[in-house]
């Protein structure tokens, strides 16, 4: 784990910041970082639009739909336990299941982009959706990560309360709490190698379905992960910072 050369004097500093403005402030304070990309994605199409719908489909389709609103689970974990529960299943369905739209197409930034607030301009562009990568690179041309991470419910203060908890146990040398427009969004402060990029979202997936496992398991199938900084969520606004936490520090008995 990298630490960060600038330690945040005021880390509440953070709350009340659009995320991008956030990551750009995490990013610097690490003076090695020369490079950091960001996606333009398209949304990916619907269901309807990847298999025909029939009536065993549909059903399925329904009953999850049903197990969804009633436990929170995210589609596809409610689609899975449709299954179990009505002892049936379609192909096309669990096919469809795998899709993996992938992060979109990178173009990358260096440093002086950086610091001349090039995430914060592209976040307020309007240009479509864009997303933050995980992955930057040093002046060695190392890589490194941001600890990133997508929650799956609802905005509400005993859910920004559970979740700042998990981010405080996955992300102990500090972090940010994103209010996304639709839920929550986490960063570390500190910057991870490639292996503890992939333990940190391991241990996230013992936290789902509040952690929201589906965002977990398609950013395991690429080398960065990404998250959103442009408009979007159901209020269509820009994600803003709602918590920050300080590094924990060990109280030592003398």
């Amino acid at each position: 784990m990298m630490a960060c050369d600038d330690e945040f004097d005021d880390v509440q500093s953070f709350v009340g910041m659009e995320a991008a403005d956030a990551y750009a402030k995490i990013l610097l304070s690490h003076r090695s970082v020369q490079q950091v990309s960001v996606y333009r994605y398209a949304s990916p199409p619907t269901l309807q639009q990847r298999i025909p719908v029939k009536a065993i489909e549909q059903s399925l389709i329904d009953q999850a739909l049903a197990i969804r609103k009633d436990v929170f689970l995210p589609f596809w974990h409610a689609l899975f336990v449709a299954c179990l529960k009505s002892q049936a299943y379609s192909p096309e369905l669990i096919r469809a299941a795998f899709f993996h739209n992938g992060p979109g197409e990178p173009v990358a930034y260096g440093r002086d982009a950086i610091e001349s607030g090039i995430l914060g301009d592209l976040s307020r562009s309007g240009r479509g959706n864009l997303g933050l990568s995980s992955l930057v690179h040093d002046a060695y041309d190392e890589a490194w990560h941001l600890p990133l991470l997508d929650f799956h419910c609802d905005i509400s203060p005993i859910n920004e309360e559970l979740t700042a908890h998990i981010c405080s146990l996955l992300m102990p040398s500090g972090f940010i709490l994103i209010d996304s427009g639709d839920s929550y969004h986490a960063c570390g402060l500190k910057l991870l190698s490639v292996d503890e990029r992939i333990q940190m979202l391991g241990r996230a997936l013992l936290a789902v379905p509040v952690v929201d496992g589906h965002y977990i398991a398609h950013q395991l199938q690429q080398t960065a992960s990404s998250i959103r900084i442009s408009l979007g969520g159901k209020t269509s606004r820009l994600p803003v910072v709602v918590r920050a936490r300080a590094p924990i520090t060990e109280v030592r008995a003398v």
